[in-house]
């Protein structure tokens, strides 16, 4: 579980720097000057190389069309629905948490 955690709170950290401190600027010598507080440099001169590939802008763009498409988004989070059953079965009697009680959780 703490590996689980530490993953998302890295994958949270790289998605508010890239929308908060990426997306914000035009081009890459403007990217790296505005190095956000906490990030080394060479990490976030890496950072937006890394984000700057062919194959990477590729990812975003198939990215933003997926989103576009989805009508009905997907309402209990990062969590499977099958992981989140079994956080709402902890301590109530077996058969108690219905399907449509886990998508409003």
């Amino acid at each position: 579980m703490l590996a689980y955690k530490a993953n998302m709170a890295l994958k949270n950290r790289k998605s508010r720097l890239k929308t908060n401190n990426y997306d914000a600027y035009e081009t890459d010598e403007e990217r790296k000057s505005k190095r956000p507080k906490g990030v080394k440099k060479e990490d976030w001169i890496e950072f937006v190389d890394h984000l700057s590939t062919p194959e990477e802008q590729v990812k975003c763009e198939k990215g933003k069309a997926a989103r576009s498409k989805v009508h009905s988004p997907h309402t209990t989070g990062r969590l499977v629905t099958s992981r989140k059953k079994e956080i709402l079965e902890k301590g109530r009697p077996k058969g108690s948490v219905k399907r449509y009680k886990i998508c409003m959780a």
